[in-house]
């Protein structure tokens, strides 16, 4: 069923909302489909601007966020959708690497104009593969939900360069950790990083590490569909104590992020740590909420209490948000969301761009 473009925005937005986690629970495509090659293939991806607010074109703000620009990215490529990670690659040719619950990396090079996103100048996507080499494929296998960075240096921007990724999968839980290529995609054979297994094993099979944050020694795993005695979303701390660079410390603790909404990614930056939420209701439809996470005391985890950056409900530019990506830039902190279009006609791949401002 396809929506058609002049259809009311409420009606869209409804149809979206009431088949979203209908398809969400059993997203991606058929075991045995995954991938059409093992290789890195530059595809096509049209992309076509998006203003914050269809309804209301001249909205540049939500919340402490201005926006900076947004795209419908649309492809061919049957592989292209299902997006669920996303991270800044600062490099020569500087991108964004995103990973999909497919088992597919991909590699989109944006096109900027005074810090505003204005178009895409390449993609690229390529396989996952498995510890044993084997291209993954199936749901079970290939649900990549998860990605974040291991920084060449001591965790300082901009001046890192990423030397690793580590993609939490779920359906089977398990945290992976693999090499960079030289054009930034996750490649090689992985190990499996063994990192929080008794966390992940208590997680729903269509709920496992939704978001990882930081760089070893120190992650965060956040889980979507887990919530603790005091109704706070349950996540892990994960660090270093007289170790070689790997954590092997486990803290869990909760944020206190508000139902209907369930964390979807979170990433550093000079703030602290933000972490992105996306909701469903058959009143509101679909919304998205970013939120900085209140430390604890030195080397104690979060205090649990979440401060608010932005909330976005339809009729602004919302869809099934689950990457988030911050860049820092001329001493600006830009971050990036993407959404998860679960290869389903009735959603879409948004990639919208906002900067943090300071009041």
């Amino acid at each position: 069923m396809l929506v058609r473009r002049n259809m009311p925005i409420a009606w869209r937005t409804c149809l979206l909302a009431a088949l979203l986690f209908v398809a969400s629970a059993c997203a991606g495509r058929e075991e045995g489909a995954a991938t059409t090659s093992a290789s890195s293939d530059a595809i096509s991806v049209t992309a076509a601007p998006v203003p914050l607010n269809e309804r209301d074109p001249a909205q540049q703000r939500a919340g402490r966020l201005e926006y900076r620009g947004g795209l419908r990215l649309q492809s061919d490529d049957a592989r292209f959708g299902g997006i669920s990670g996303l991270r800044w690659l600062d490099s020569d040719a500087p991108r964004l690497l995103g990973i999909t619950d497919a088992g597919n990396w991909l590699l989109l090079e944006p096109i900027e104009d005074a810090h505003r996103l204005t178009g895409l100048r390449s993609a690229r996507m390529g396989d996952l593969r498995g510890p044993s080499g084997e291209v993954l494929e199936g749901k079970a296998n290939a649900d990549a939900e998860s990605l974040t960075l291991i920084e060449g240096c001591d965790g300082a921007r901009p001046a890192c360069r990423a030397t690793g990724a580590i993609i939490g999968f779920e359906h089977d839980h398990r945290v992976l950790v693999y090499d960079l290529l030289p054009n930034g995609a996750p490649g090689g054979v992985p190990s499996d990083a063994g990192l929080a297994a008794a966390f992940l094993n208590v997680q729903p099979s269509n709920g496992g590490a939704e978001a990882i944050a930081g760089s070893p020694p120190h992650l965060r795993i956040y889980a979507e569909d887990v919530r603790d005695e005091d109704d706070l979303a349950a996540a892990i701390d994960l660090s270093c104590v007289d170790c070689d660079g790997w954590p092997n410390r486990e803290r869990p603790f909760g944020v206190a992020m508000p139902s209907p909404f369930k964390p979807t990614d979170a990433d550093w930056a000079p703030q602290g740590q933000l972490l992105l939420g996306r909701s469903f209701s058959l009143l509101e439809g679909v919304g998205a909420r970013i939120d900085l996470v209140v430390e604890g005391e030195a080397g104690a985890p979060p205090t649990g209490e979440l401060r608010n950056l932005a909330i976005l409900h339809p009729p602004e530019t919302v869809d099934n948000f689950e990457g988030l990506a911050v860049r820092v830039e001329d001493g600006r902190t830009f971050l990036y969301i993407v959404s998860d279009d679960n290869f389903s006609p009735l959603q879409r791949t948004l990639l919208l761009k906002f900067e943090l401002m300071q009041d």
